[in-house]
C-alpha cells in the first residue's frame, strides 16, 4: 500500500503543471528519502542500564534519564530517528510532515482496520 502511494506520488511529481524545474527536483529527493515504518521499530532502546527497586518512585526515575538521553536534535544531525511516536500494539497511525515519515504502527495492521483483500 505504501509503495503504491509512493510510486503514484513520484508519477505525480513528474506532470504537475504548476511545479518548476528546481522545486520538482527538491521534491523528488524529498519523496526519495521519505521513512516508512511499519510494525514496529528496527532499533530497540537499551534498557540495560536501568536498575529498579524497591525505593520510592521518585528514586525510580532513572527510566526517564534512559529514555530521553538522546535528544531530538541528535537524532536529526544523524539522518533521521529510529523512535517511534507511538508503541507496537497501538492502534493508530501518523504521518510526521516535519521529520518525513509516515507510521503505522502492528496494532492497526490487525483487523478489522487492515484485513487481507482489501
Amino acid at each position: 500500500m505504501v509503495r503504491n502511494l509512493i510510486a503514484a506520488l513520484r508519477d505525480d511529481l513528474q506532470t504537475l503543471p504548476w511545479m518548476g524545474t528546481e522545486t520538482r527536483a527538491q521534491a523528488s529527493a524529498k519523496l526519495a528519502a521519505f521513512a516508512v515504518k511499519i510494525g514496529y521499530t528496527d532499533k530497540w532502546r537499551d534498557y540495560s542500564a536501568l536498575k529498579i527497586d524497591r525505593k520510592s518512585y521518585a528514586e525510580n526515575q532513572c527510566v526517564e534519564r534512559i529514555r530521553f538521553r538522546a535528544p531530538p536534535e541528535q537524532n536529526r544531525q544523524t539522518g533521521g530517528s529510529h523512535e517511534w511516536g507511538m508503541t507496537p500494539p497501538t492502534v493508530n497511525a501518523y504521518n510526521n510532515s516535519g521529520m518525513n515519515e509516515i507510521v503505522f504502527p502492528a496494532g492497526i495492521l490487525q483487523p478489522p482496520f487492515m484485513t487481507e483483500g482489501r
